[in-house]
């Protein structure tokens, strides 16, 4: 009986709803960053399948990228770019995120 009077007071449903709410937006960034991480990965497996000379490299600059959009359009490139030219963009990406750091 008393928790059918808990449930008809607002408060309750207040608290229901913010806590629903908050429990979305905590799913949300977990997925999120379990997309980045997956693309991370993705990444550095498709440079040290083609270079395996290139893995460390490609491991730490890759590492440095969590936005899922540039991620989505690094992958492409990693996989029909010449060695050369994957090493420039593993250079870039390291120098992009110091340059990033320096900013702040």
């Amino acid at each position: 009986m008393e928790y059918d009077a808990l449930r008809m007071d607002p408060l309750y449903w207040i608290l229901q709803k913010d806590s629903r709410e908050e429990g979305l937006e905590e799913g949300r960034e977990e997925g999120r960053q379990e997309g980045v991480q997956t693309m991370q990965r993705l990444a550095i497996n498709l440079v040290a399948k083609r270079f395996p000379g290139l893995k460390t490299r490609a491991q730490a600059s890759i590492t440095t990228v969590n936005d899922p959009q540039r991620l989505q359009e690094l992958l492409p490139d990693l996989g029909v770019l010449p060695q050369g030219e994957v090493d420039e963009v593993l250079e870039r990406l390291c120098k992009g995120q110091l340059q990033e750091e320096t900013d702040l």
